[in-house]
């Protein structure tokens, strides 16, 4: 390529080219708000020169691939960022809303209420035998009874909202996988025939990071660019261009919420609910297998204790019509429960139950563990703080007698099995007045004898007594007020709140760093794009004045020939 003809060809592909980089930019400024959009440029080289005399003859220029401008590091601190946001932003709301249960600032929080129970209970102590007094005392109870009741029904209710929404992320989940599988054949397309398939690259990195967002991925392009997306550690969700799923898996044992299920390319389904460590799916699990239950355990603590201790006290009194032995609490629904989990394998179970000695009780919740060997043998767990109560030999049956509780287990355990107690579960629930008090107010015990036969008066003796009970340390192992023992649980909630949203605002900042970094590299930059309109139009113009010098010579050499 030569001579004046060798003009209209260089002037050719620079108008090509330059036409080329004009493109670009243009589609660089109309992405300008693009989310996820990664700049590209046009490569311009020089076209392969001739050999020529006095030398090599340059030929052109040729726009040889448009290129994305991203850096593939920062690309990866992006998506794993947006595993950890994905947690902290979801826990620190689920944990905010929680903390609002607790939130005494109203002025008709528990901490109200038992205050003013036993307030209550001090004035019937002053005149056991007015009525006024006594109609107090039932409605103080009632509105305790109510708050604990309210709580216990946010707790829940939260938990059911949070699977529900669990279940509803996991097809979102699903969703994502399937279009990043579905952009494996697009972009292989493209890039088995030398293009470079940019903007559908951006899209799939949208993708991922959206997917990051509800569950930790590890991502990783093979030999031929396609992404591999593993997640719960080493189980694949998308090879290639198939994808696998996840699925809800009601647990039985968990009030028939979903467990995370992952369903393979072939096999079955298989919980990888404690493998999955970030995202959006962790923190709703957190929050409503973990923090959640922890509060609700603690107010059912406190709803049993309540009920537990003021009955031992109520029942010993003296109502004014004589009658002894009344519980003020219904506790029909409550006392010593075992669990017995769906993935025992023996026949393990729970004989008689009963609570052996009320001021013994701990309120906390125990695991009794079987292990076969030759012999088979127990290990009575204190869940608390994780220490053992007692160990020994198992033999059918057997009655454990620890912390106030006696427990018979009947049956054969297997090699593994558990079985798990509780003398204060479900407490909050069910707390409520007995219709015995509620329909004759006579029958409350104020008095510490018969008043019916004894001589004067009707003394104050049990009501005393009742309302001394505000200030003994009945919790924690004998060193809590209920008050105090509220008031600690409540600072327990407000400061895991607190601790989330401090978690939060870390992540949050930092995604917003790494974000300005990945903007300044891969943004697009108006005045940039401004600049390089600029140029590429005036090259663009002077290879088509290149075109008009070009004929203008062709004319004049064939006006020589003439």
């Amino acid at each position: 390529m030569s001579g004046i003809s060798g003009l209209f060809d260089i002037a050719r592909l620079a108008i090509s080219a330059n036409r080329a980089a004009l493109q670009v930019t243009g589609h660089n400024i109309s992405n300008v708000n693009t989310p996820g959009y990664t700049r590209q440029r046009a490569v311009l080289a020089t076209s392969r020169p001739v050999s020529g005399n006095p030398g090599q003859i340059g030929t052109g220029v040729n726009a040889a691939e448009i290129s994305r401008i991203y850096d593939k590091y920062l690309e990866f601190q992006v998506t794993t960022q947006k595993e950890y946001r994905g947690k902290s932003e979801i826990l620190s709301s689920l944990l905010g809303r929680m903390e609002e249960t607790f939130n005494e600032s109203s002025g008709a929080g528990l901490n109200k209420a038992v205050s003013d129970f036993f307030g209550a209970t001090s004035d019937l102590a002053a005149d056991p035998a007015g009525s006024p007094p006594r109609t107090a005392l039932l409605g103080r109870g009632q509105t305790l009874a109510n708050v604990f009741n309210r709580m216990y029904e946010d707790l829940t209710d939260q938990r059911r909202d949070i699977d529900r929404e669990l279940r509803g992320t996991l097809t979102q989940v699903n969703d994502l996988a399937g279009d990043i599988a579905d952009l494996k054949d697009k972009i292989a397309a493209a890039e088995l025939v030398g293009q470079n398939a940019n903007d559908l690259r951006d899209q799939r990195q949208v993708y991922l990071n959206e997917l990051a967002g509800y569950v930790d991925v590890n991502a990783f392009e093979d030999s031929i660019g396609m992404l591999n997306v593993f997640i719960g550690g080493d189980r694949p969700l998308v090879l290639g261009k198939n994808a696998a799923s996840l699925t809800a898996v009601d647990n039985a044992d968990n009030s028939g919420f979903a467990e995370i299920g992952y369903v393979p390319f072939a096999g079955s389904t298989i919980t990888i609910t404690s493998a999955v460590r970030q995202g959006k799916l962790a923190g709703l699990v957190q929050a409503r297998d973990t923090d959640i239950p922890d509060a609700l355990d603690q107010l059912n603590a406190l709803a049993a204790a309540v009920t537990y201790r003021f009955n031992d006290i109520h029942d010993n009194g003296y109502g004014l019509d004589g009658s002894t032995g009344n519980e003020f609490f219904n506790d029909s629904n409550l006392g010593v429960s075992v669990t017995v989990p769906s993935t025992n394998t023996g026949t393990a179970a729970a004989g008689t139950l009963s609570i052996t000695s009320v001021n013994a009780l701990e309120y906390h919740n125990y695991r009794i563990s079987f292990a076969v060997s030759g012999p088979t043998t127990y290990t009575i767990t204190d869940l608390a703080d994780n220490t053992t109560v007692a160990t020994g030999t198992y033999t059918n049956p057997t009655t454990f007698a620890f912390n106030g509780l006696s427990v018979q287990i009947t049956g054969v355990p297997a090699n593994g099995d558990t079985l798990e107690v509780s003398a204060h579960k479900d407490a909050a629930q069910y707390i409520g007045l007995t219709s015995t008090v509620l329909n004759d107010r006579n029958k409350i015990a104020a008095a510490g004898a018969n008043p019916v036969t004894t001589t004067g008066p009707s003394d104050n003796d049990n009501a005393l007594l009742l309302a001394a009970l505000k200030d003994t340390k009945i919790l924690t192992g004998g060193t809590e007020t209920l008050s105090a023992y509220y008031s600690s649980l409540t600072a327990d909630v407000g400061s895991t709140a607190a601790q989330g949203k401090r978690d939060d605002d870390f992540y949050r900042l930092t995604m917003e760093q790494l974000e300005n970094r990945r903007e300044s590299v891969s943004g697009v930059s108006l005045d940039e794009e401004g600049a390089n309109l600029i140029k590429f139009q005036r090259a663009f113009e002077a290879a088509a004045k290149l075109v008009q010098t070009a004929d203008e010579l062709l004319i004049t050499v064939l006006n020589l020939k003439r």
